[in-house]
């Protein structure tokens, strides 16, 4: 045998292997991917440039809230709102986008209009009893 025919049949094994490999491994990945994108009613460039804006406004956003953990007087709103506008965008795909499956999306929450978007609930300052008689002073405390 010479090494001519060694070799093409060392790259023919080296091609079937592959070949097996590439099945078993990225054929069940591809199905998993066919079928969120099938869930978002897009196609993979769509899919790609909305979520990868969506990170990047993430990314974005956090390196405004570590600025303004170290100085509290720089962008007081600035991570909070990249916050809102991402929960809004996310709020508005599933309701709009997303196949309604009723094993993993209840559609009576989703389409209820007078559920709140996550924006809103954010917005409401929670104050609790407690801590508002804390904010108020006492009668006794205010001095005339």
């Amino acid at each position: 045998m010479s090494y001519k025919t060694f070799f093409s049949r060392v790259k023919q094994e080296f091609k079937e292997l592959a070949n097996e490999f590439g099945k078993r491994l990225l054929y069940p990945v591809q199905e998993l991917i066919d079928e969120h994108l099938r869930e978002t009613r897009e196609t993979y460039a769509q899919h790609f440039v909305e979520s990868f804006i969506i990170g990047c406004k993430m990314i974005f956003g956090g390196g405004f809230a570590f600025i303004h953990a170290v100085l509290p007087f720089i962008a007081k709103h600035t991570a909070s709102d990249i916050c809102r506008q991402i929960t809004d965008q996310m709020t508005y795909r599933i309701n709009n986008k997303y196949v309604k499956n009723k094993d993993t999306i209840d559609e009576t929450h989703l389409e209820s209009p007078s559920t709140p978007t996550l924006s809103e609930i954010a917005d409401e300052r929670m104050v609790s009893d407690d801590t508002a008689d804390e904010c108020e002073p006492e009668p006794s405390e205010i001095k005339e």
